[in-house]
């Protein structure tokens, strides 16, 4: 029965593989042409930014909204980017693999800063500080983001190889990191935080009033200020303050 069992599995296993590869594989591919371009975008009112890809985003807080897109000039009809539910979407044309001859540039601009989702290699960065009250990221693949903020409520959950470099400063942080995945905070001065790391992950901070931290695994917690800290490590991992 177990044998049966393997079987099926490793056919199935196979199956998806292929499906997967097939996938990718029909995909059209489109090479920039290196002409430079700059395209103003239409845009709603929204609170939040979603991508995937290779997408470099550039995120400045002003008193309106716009969307300004910086690649070549043979591709931009194939970026997409499309509001819904307050959230700006960016993303290629489905069934099309853009090659670019640098860097796709993204430029918003934005009132107020609530949430990030980005997966693949897409990068985010901040143009001066970013104030909000609540703000969320969530991001995974080998996302790079290099934010200045200021805000009351902190959530960052990070997983694969993703990293994040944060200054500013944050009232309250939680941070949640499996994989590789890697936050810098030294510099985003926090009064209370809440970390939890498994894998390999590892997250440095500065806290200055309490600090609860959980590590599983090979992951690893810096921490500088005079928190009252509250550890849990499981497995090789590590607390230490710097």
């Amino acid at each position: 029965m177990k044998k049966v069992l393997s079987i099926c599995f490793a056919a199935a296993l196979v199956a998806v593989t292929a499906s997967l590869m097939s996938f990718n594989w029909f995909n059209e591919k489109v090479r920039g042409n290196g002409e430079i371009k700059e395209e103003s975008r239409t845009a709603s009112p929204f609170t939040s930014i979603a991508t995937s890809g290779i997408y470099k985003v550039v995120i400045e807080q002003g008193d309106k909204f716009s969307v300004r897109v910086e690649t070549d000039a043979n591709l931009l009809p194939y970026v997409e980017t499309t509001f819904q539910n307050n959230t700006l979407e960016i993303s290629s044309r489905k069934g099309y693999d853009l090659n670019p001859s640098k860097a796709m540039t993204v430029y918003v601009t934005m009132k107020e800063l609530e949430s990030l989702s980005g997966s693949g290699v897409c990068s985010f960065t901040s143009k001066g500080s970013l104030k909000s009250d609540r703000v969320k990221i969530g991001v995974s693949g080998a996302s790079n983001i290099d934010l200045d903020l200021k805000v009351q409520q902190l959530k960052v959950g990070l997983s694969g190889a993703a990293h994040i470099q944060l200054s500013g400063s944050a009232t309250t942080a939680n941070f949640g990191v499996s994989g590789a995945g890697e936050i810098r905070a030294l510099d985003l001065a926090i009064e209370e935080a809440e970390v939890g790391v498994s894998g390999s992950g590892q997250v440095n901070l500065s806290v200055n009033k309490r600090l609860k931290a959980g590590v599983s695994g090979a992951g690893h917690v810096r921490y500088k200020g005079d928190a009252t800290v509250n550890p849990s490590v499981s497995g090789a991992g590590s607390i230490k303050k710097i």
